[in-house]
């Protein structure tokens, strides 16, 4: 992967900021609180969701901005160009599309693992090798590794993917606790079933022994039961024989009962006959009477018709003239309209034309005044389109005027910048001059440091070989020393030499002394050459600016001295023409008032005419509705009076029929008598021959009744006395009930021993079901057993995994950051990263031994850090990119120059590096150096 540029606005102290990336090492070089770490902390919040610095995304969110936009253009593993966009506040969303614009995904999750995947970075977290492998970000460099044992562990095995093994294991032990419980559960239930099944003993016996009872109960039963029935069969018999004596003997009683009926009703019958002779004599002499009334009432009810219809003309007829009155007032209010509004038409019609003369004169005045207004029309556009040829002359005017004042002011600049310039240019002779004498000073300070180890080297050996030859014994030989005894009496040789060796240091280190600030001295020389080039480019720049604009001030003169020519004073030219169109504006202003005044009054005219002749329509039409309306009234007032001609004399009808209608009821009164008599008895009179058959009918029935009565006794006679068959049955009731006693007792004897038998077999289901039960829990133990020995085993073998990836891992890291740190330092030291004490990270050394990370030097825990964390990135990614924040952190300055002149070599396979430092020691190695 190749990050290209990074696009940021408005995050942390950065509005508008790009940055463009290149192969190799790129140094973002500034002072403190420039901005530097923020452009990496960007880069890790939009690629991989890295948490800020400050854990606020918030806060990341530059002041007065509602949000912020980081944008990063990179170039996948699979050599395509895509971009990745994050927006912070409001709604914050991420983006990764291709260069083309096609959106791959806005998931932030799937935009993480799909970036991953372009970079080449192995395993499942992403984030993590992110922040603690590929990225070292400031005053983070050695804090993974100082971390406690719990969260070094825990971060590593997470990068390493080895996390798994820890979370089977863990799960693994949960489920060997799960079976140890499910064990001893069903072997508790095992024991429990054993007791309860020894206390079901006998108890198949007991059932036997029960069966054999219920089966002698049940022949018991059986014979008395037989017994039971026959009498049953016995009693039914003589029941039926009383029951039909009984049936007989209350069929004799309702015979004689409806005998006694039959002669009532034969008396009853010969009373009715009697009456319905007298009745027809009565209707004889009541009938002429009877006829006379009903004569009468027909002829009462036809004049009373004939009332009635007199009664509806007469109505009819005063309809008729009400309809003549309301007509006549009708016609009589039309005719005075009529005339109204015959009046008021001619009146209109003398005020529309009054109107009309008016209108004629007011036209006339709208004619003349239009045809003046068009030519002032003329006249202001003409002058607008000269004024607006000025307007622009006069702009463009001004703004030269303005823009020459401007260069100006830049021209009288020019000669202080060129002296600027010459300053800048002695002071960096001065400095290239100084940085040439610091070279020399440093060669010597190193001369020094290097005579310094020589001597302290011959120090340490004269003093071993003073101890080896303290006695005057030479070693190889094992015999008295000559040479030593010549020299100055042995051990005193030694000693003089190592006084004077020592002495020569003391010089040496006093020397060096003067020489301790020269790194600092040539970092601020070098830092003073950068600023003044720099500078010097900057002014360079200013100084072609400036004379770019004095050629352009030239062209500027010319443009105003046409203007002059051409308008001579253009203000005064400008006054002029406004002063005429204000003119002509006014009073063209003037003519089109009295223009619309005029033609207001017109349309007021206009309108008040056009009101006036709808209003003559208005009253015509309405005029020809009343003549229209008159002649139909009088048409329906003819029409109406011929109709109440044929009325006549109809009131005195009406009374004639009333004096008729009147006698005819008083004549009707004389044969009421006759007539109620008449219908009284008629309907008796008519039924003397029904009344005579029925009596005959009724008497053959006695009759037969009476046989029936006699052949009834006879079988009642037939059967024996009530009251022997009475008390056979109640002798016969008594010995079923002893029976009947006899067996209930037997049933209830055999119930409770048939329940006695569920019991038992019941039990005994329950024996069957537990013994099931038992087995099954053994079964399970057993099953389980297996399960928990196959877990522990591969419980074991999880960890012995987990413990090989790591060390396997960790071994080889360890091998290629050894490499790393001895190219940084120098030292012949070994890093040793011992994932079994929880990735603890050891500096083995065959003098001073094996140290733990936390007791190392500020300056040694960076170097072996940054040895380490990019043995890791070369490990664990093909990203091909690496981050520094500030490696020198805590470096004096021998060791920030040995990992400026070493860490080229250690990123030489890293295809892209970023270092971002204050310090300007990594100058020389970068390809691509940023100021900020």
């Amino acid at each position: 992967m190749k990050i290209n540029r990074i696009q940021l606005k408005n995050y942390r102290n950065h509005r508008e900021k790009i940055v463009e990336f290149r192969e190799g090492i790129n140094l973002l070089l500034g002072k403190n609180g420039t901005g530097k770490s923020s452009i990496f902390e960007a880069l890790g919040i939009a690629m991989f969701d890295i948490e800020p610095r400050d854990k606020s995304l918030k806060n990341a969110v530059n002041k007065g901005a509602k949000t912020a936009t980081i944008t990063v253009e990179f170039i996948g593993n699979d050599d395509n160009e895509y971009i990745v966009e994050r927006k912070i506040g409001g709604q914050s969303k991420v983006i990764l599309k291709e260069k083309n614009g096609t959106v791959l995904s806005e998931r932030k999750d799937d935009v993480i693992r799909k970036i991953g995947v372009l970079a080449g970075i192995k395993g499942k977290n992403i984030k993590e090798i992110f922040r603690n492998v590929i990225s070292a970000n400031q005053n983070d460099i050695i804090g993974v590794f100082n971390e406690t044992p719990s969260s070094r562990k825990e971060l590593f095995n997470k990068i390493f993917d080895t996390e798994v093994y820890e979370q089977l294991y863990s799960i693994l032990q949960l489920s060997e606790k799960k079976y140890n419980e499910q064990i001893l559960s069903f072997e508790s239930k095992v024991e429990i079933l054993e007791k309860q099944i020894e206390e079901y003993a006998g108890k198949d016996l007991e059932l036997e022994k029960v069966k054999k009872e219920i089966e002698n109960l049940e022949n018991e039963l059986s014979k008395l039961k037989e017994k039971a029935a026959r009498y049953d069969e016995k009693k039914k018999s003589l029941e039926e024989k009383i029951n039909r004596l009984k049936e007989y003997e209350h069929k004799l009683d309702s015979l004689k009962l409806k005998e006694e009926v039959l002669q009532e009703k034969i008396l009853k019958l010969e009373k009715d006959i009697d009456q319905s002779l007298k009745a027809k004599e009565i209707v004889m002499k009541s009938e002429e009477g009877y006829r006379k009334y009903k004569e009468l009432e027909y002829e009462i009810e036809n004049n009373s018709q004939k009332e009635k219809e007199l009664i509806l003309r007469e109505k009819k007829k005063r309809e008729i003239q009400e309809k003549i009155k309301r007509l006549e007032s009708s016609e009589e209010l039309l005719s005075e309209k009529l005339k109204t509004a015959e009046k008021r038409v001619g009146e209109e019609k003398e005020i529309i034309n009054n109107k009309k003369d008016e209108l004629e004169k007011l036209n006339e005045i709208y004619q003349k005044i239009n045809v003046e207004l068009v030519e002032t029309e003329k006249q202001l556009k003409e002058q607008m389109n000269i004024k607006e040829k000025i307007d622009n002359e006069y702009d463009s005017y001004n703004i030269l005027l303005e823009k020459r004042k401007n260069n100006l002011e830049i021209i009288t600049e020019k000669e202080k910048k060129l002296q600027k310039l010459e300053e800048l240019k002695v002071k960096l002779l001065e400095y290239e001059k100084n940085k040439e004498y610091l070279s020399n000073k440093l060669k010597e300070k190193e001369e020094l440091k290097n005579k310094i180890r020589e001597i302290q080297i011959k120090i340490e050996n004269l003093k071993n070989s003073k101890e080896e030859l303290k006695d005057g014994i030479c070693p190889i030989l094992n015999e008295k020393c000559l040479n030593l005894e010549q020299k100055k009496e042995g051990n005193n040789y030694f000693d003089v030499e190592i006084e004077r060796l020592n002495k020569t240091v003391n010089e040496y280190v006093k020397q060096l002394e003067l020489h301790k600030n020269i790194e600092n001295e040539i970092a601020e020389n070098d830092g003073n050459v950068i600023e003044i080039k720099s500078n010097i480019s900057a002014i360079k720049k200013e100084i072609e600016n400036i004379e770019n604009i004095e050629l352009e001030n030239k062209t500027i003169e010319n443009q105003i001295n046409e203007i002059k020519e051409k308008y001579g004073d253009i203000r005064e030219k400008r006054g002029k023409i406004t002063a005429e169109i204000n003119e002509i504006s006014a009073k063209n202003a003037e003519l089109k008032n009295e223009l619309n005044n005029i033609f207001k009054n017109i349309k007021k005219y206009r309108n008040e005419i056009n009101e006036k002749q709808n209003f003559i329509l208005e009253i015509t039409r309405k005029t020809e509705e009343y003549k229209s309306k008159i002649l139909n009234i009088k048409s329906k007032r003819i029409s109406l009076i011929d109709e109440l001609k044929a009325y006549g004399d109809i009131e005195i009808e009406i009374e004639e029929i009333r004096e008729i209608i009147e006698r005819l009821k008083t004549e009707r009164k004389r044969y009421k008598i006759d007539y109620d008599n008449y219908l009284k008895n008629k309907e008796l009179s008519n039924k003397i021959e029904e009344l005579k058959v029925a009596k005959q009918i009724e008497e053959e029935n006695l009759e037969n009744l009476k046989n029936t009565i006699q052949e009834v006794k006879e079988k009642i006679l037939s059967f024996e006395k009530d009251e022997k068959l009475e008390a056979e049955l109640k002798e016969l009731n008594q010995k079923i009930k002893i029976l009947y006693t006899d067996i209930s007792e037997m049933n209830k004897i055999l119930g409770g021993k048939r329940n006695e038998r569920e019991n038992l077999i019941n039990i005994l289901n329950e024996l069957n079901k537990k013994e099931k039960e038992r087995k099954e829990y053994i079964d399970k133990v057993q099953y389980f057993k297996k399960k928990l020995k196959l877990t522990k085993e591969f419980r074991e073998n999880i960890k012995a995994m987990g413990k090989y990836v790591s060390e396997r891992v960790t071994n080889i890291i360890s091998t290629y950051a050894t490499n790393n740190y001895r190219e940084i330092t120098g030292k012949n030291e070994v890093i040793i990263w011992d994932s079994s004490r929880d990735y603890l990270v050891i500096l083995r050394d065959e003098i001073k031994g094996d140290r733990d990370f936390s007791i190392l030097s500020g300056g040694e825990q960076v170097s072996v850090a940054i040895s380490i964390r990019i043995a890791l990135a070369t490990f664990l990614s093909n990203a091909n990119f690496y981050i520094l924040d500030e490696p020198t952190s805590n470096l004096d300055e021998e060791r920030k120059n040995l990992l400026a002149e070493n860490l080229k070599k250690m990123l030489k396979n890293i295809e892209q590096a970023f270092i971002v430092t204050h310090d300007g020691t990594f100058s020389e190695m970068a390809e691509n150096i940023i100021n900020l």
